[in-house]
């Protein structure tokens, strides 16, 4: 353990890495760290409603370059180069940089700008061994095995919150969505996310006391997702949070967001549809959840996935290892990193 306390300066755009800082921040503070938030974009609401104060606007640059914090402790951006920017202005005033990973998706966009210059920090916090595999000899950054601490945090709620829930004849289906037209489009993925909505909710219409619940994706427009509500049978825009949701639902549909590994830890039906996808996406869901590729077979395989909700897919050992040890261990991963930057010793 780091004996000293330090100041560690949390820094995130995406809800993602956002969600991991937060779960970490009760463990940092236990251990007597001071904590300073910089966030970006979707992070400030998202911090503000784990409740913690959080400014509304910050010079990320500026609040490193005058409060000199022991760390960087950051998440990763899909489309911002926010954490990027902010790896670099820390190395050239000598303050390490640490950035948590929070998915399995997306790697690449990560780290190397459209502009093909890879900016790392000095260290990583990976999910599991495999993820680390994958980054062992491309950087010259530190790896550290940390687990998922949001998924950790989460699950042990959900759990906490599903017992005892009464199941009742009506069943409540809630399809998470992607921003997948915007960000992709249907040539490289085989899909949007508003024909896969469509032919679940036409598939469940068949069955009485079913109703969809559609949950956009936080950089999704509400405005799109009604537009499609006007010609879609049997759906409804959800209004309550990610974690709301999931303790409320009898089963979870998506394409090929962690939201399903989510589900899947806490004993929740999940299954996921990619039809006529071009390649796997997310090797987490294709490893912890059912998936159905073609498109002729999502209404067969919708009916056989209702009459099975009572026994759910039990996630596999790789996916159970990521709640082990909670946020402790990337707690400990950071004082790590402080404690050998502060002594001198060579990072590599």
């Amino acid at each position: 353990m780091h004996n000293h306390p330090s100041r560690i300066a949390l820094v995130a755009h995406d809800p993602g890495g956002a969600a991991v800082l937060a779960a970490v921040a009760p463990a940092l503070r236990e251990r007597g760290h001071e904590l300073l938030w910089i966030p970006a974009g979707p992070a400030a609401r998202l911090w503000r409603e784990a409740g913690e104060y959080v400014p509304d606007a910050v010079d990320g640059i500026a609040a490193i370059e005058q409060s000199l914090p022991n760390l960087l402790l950051t998440g990763t951006s899909f489309f911002k180069d926010f954490e990027r920017t902010l790896w670099s202005a820390a190395r050239r005033i000598g303050v390490p940089s640490f950035a948590v990973l929070d998915g399995w998706t997306n790697f690449k966009v990560r780290f190397v700008p459209l502009d093909g210059s890879a900016e790392y920090p000095d260290a990583f916090g990976v999910m599991d061994e495999a993820t680390r595999a994958r980054f062992a000899g491309r950087c010259r950054s530190r790896l550290f095995v940390v687990g998922q601490p949001h998924l950790a945090a989460r699950t042990e709620r959900l759990k906490r919150r599903r017992r005892g829930r009464p199941r009742g004849s009506a069943k409540r289906i809630v399809f998470f969505s992607e921003p997948i037209a915007e960000d992709y489009g249907r040539a490289a993925r085989g899909f949007t996310q508003f024909e896969v909505a469509t032919l679940a909710a036409e598939a469940l219409a068949g069955f009485p006391g079913i109703v969809m619940d559609v949950k956009p994706h936080p950089r999704e427009a509400d405005a799109d997702w009604r537009d499609w509500l006007a010609r879609a049978p049997n759906a409804r825009l959800a209004a309550e949070d990610t974690e709301t949701l999931l303790a409320a639902a009898d089963g979870v549909l998506g394409m090929t967001s962690t939201v399903l590994l989510e589900a899947c830890l806490a004993d929740i039906p999940a299954l996921s549809l990619q039809p006529d996808r071009l390649s796997p996406v997310n090797s987490a869901v294709d490893s912890t959840v059912p998936i159905v590729v073609r498109r002729s077979a999502i209404a067969a395989a919708l009916a056989e996935w209702l009459a099975a909700l009572a026994s759910p897919t039990a996630p596999p050992p790789w996916a159970q290892a990521l709640l082990s040890g909670g946020s402790e261990h990337l707690a400990a991963a950071v004082e790590e990193m402080i404690a050998g930057f502060g002594s001198g010793k060579e990072l590599p």
